[in-house]
């Protein structure tokens, strides 16, 4: 992937973490860090694997201007 910022090449590579990953506006705060916790609009980046114990989503990175882009079409409202 080309980065749109800077038009340099970007690496592939993952996100991990040890819970579900959600993207929430900013005027909205998660009453806890869980997976279950969640706001009204948060979306679901990453499904929980529970055979991994983590979540992990694809993204790429670009180490020029320090950009991580992630593809959210499978972003989910769970």
């Amino acid at each position: 992937m080309i980065c749109p910022y800077c038009n340099t090449a970007m690496e592939k590579g993952k996100i991990q973490v040890n819970d579900s990953l959600y993207w929430t506006p900013m005027e909205e705060n998660r009453i806890a860090v869980s997976t279950w916790s969640k706001t009204k609009n948060s979306k679901k980046i990453a499904k929980w694997n529970w055979l991994l114990l983590q979540s992990t989503v694809n993204a790429d990175y670009c180490k020029k201007c320090k950009k991580i882009i992630i593809n959210v079409e499978d972003m989910s409202e769970e």
